[in-house]
């Protein structure tokens, strides 16, 4: 009855880690966290280790093969398991934490070889062995967790802890089978340690579920810095469609929102018109004439205020829409540029400019305001007629 008690119940846990593993196996193939990768190898070594006890009982007990090579296989799989399930949660409360993996290779192939030989004089020391592994392992972990405070690791230092207190139960478990193997005790422990890995495969639900609530809060994360990151994109990609790529002002599409948020408050409209640029492009060449448009947007840069909004107009022509409707200031401004391109023409050309004022009011018309610049820009280049 026992022995077929420690059957069915091994086999029951064995398919519930295989339900585990490729839930945890398939996820890491949709998602692009490697976390998620060494839980799926984690289930995988745990089955192999269920596997590997589950022929023990079936097969393995009832003939002559080495049971030497199964049990290695077993502790093997099952320190595997522990280690990583150590290492991913470690990972989960940590983003920093780097998997010693290699060093995870060795100590279990050493842990296995040395577990399998002092298990050939009784198979309770394999149990003994396993269970002081996962107390010591899994305990030492879930401490760790809480002192850390990672958000949502809560429940992974649970599930930890309570498979840590079973595996110090079965610590006692394996040292009472033990002592009546040996004939030092009797006692109806079988039974309780064969039924232990319902409660087994209960912790495992619960570690396995608590490190996807861990994985929310890490995608709930990635997810806002993605969304972050995407706006910033969609602005850089709004700067440059509304940029004019020579002089890094704003260009005319520009125009429309700057005119709709100047009528909130009103503004002054200047439109600029450099004079004579068709005789600087037919004289010095078109690259000249381009140093002279930059030259010019670094001069309205230079003599308005940040809050102030340049656009380039069409070829030559340039609006600026200022905070400020005073006429004063404006006249003011306008000619800060007339110094500023003064001290900037050393070996250029000069730059001289018409330039038109047209004021909004608080709730006007933008466009009639545009086009009053436009046409005073038109009355003052007049002079050169």
């Amino acid at each position: 009855m026992e022995l077929m008690l420690w059957r069915w119940s091994t086999l029951a846990q064995a398919v519930s880690d295989l339900l585990i593993w490729t839930f945890f196996l398939v996820l890491s193939r949709s998602l692009p966290y490697a976390n998620l990768g060494l839980w799926a190898r984690a289930w995988l070594c745990n089955l192999i280790a269920l596997v590997a006890v589950a022929l023990y009982w079936t097969v393995l007990q009832k003939t002559a093969l080495p049971t030497l090579a199964s049990f290695a296989v077993y502790l093997f799989a099952k320190t595997m398991f522990v280690l990583l399930v150590v290492t991913a949660s470690l990972s989960l409360a940590n983003p920093r934490f780097v998997p010693p993996l290699r060093g995870i290779l060795v100590f279990s192939v050493a842990y296995a070889a040395l577990g399998a030989l002092l298990s050939l004089r009784s198979f309770h020391i394999l149990g003994l062995l396993q269970s002081i592994l996962i107390a010591v392992a899994f305990g030492t972990c879930a401490l760790q967790i809480l002192l850390t405070q990672a958000p949502r690791c809560g429940w992974l230092a649970a599930g930890l802890g309570m498979r840590a207190l079973l595996g110090f139960a079965e610590i006692s478990g394996n040292l009472a089978l033990w002592q009546q193997w040996q004939g030092t005790a009797d006692l109806p422990i079988g039974t309780l340690m064969a039924a232990a890995s319902s409660l087994d495969a209960a912790t495992e639900w619960v570690i396995a579920l608590a490190s996807l609530l861990a994985f929310q809060d890490i995608i709930q994360r990635d997810l806002g810095r993605a969304n972050v990151e995407l706006r910033e994109a969609q602005r850089r990609l709004q700067d440059l469609v509304h940029q004019d790529q020579l002089t890094g002002v704003f260009n005319r599409r520009a125009l429309p929102a700057i005119l709709d948020a100047a009528t909130r408050h009103g503004a002054g409209i200047l439109f600029f018109d450099i004079d004579q640029f068709k005789h600087v492009n037919d004289r010095h060449g078109h690259h000249v004439g381009d140093d002279c448009l930059v030259r010019f947007a670094d001069a309205l840069k230079a003599s308005f205020r940040s809050g102030d909004q340049i656009v380039r107009f069409a070829g030559d022509e340039f609006v600026v829409v200022a905070q400020s409707a005073s006429s004063e200031i404006l006249h003011a401004r306008i000619e800060a540029v007339r110094q500023h391109l003064k001290g900037s023409a050393v070996e250029q050309p000069t730059i001289d400019f018409s330039v038109g004022i047209g004021l909004l009011a608080p709730g006007g018309d933008a466009e009639a305001a545009l086009r009053k610049a436009d046409q005073a820009m038109y009355a003052d280049k007049s002079r050169f007629a």
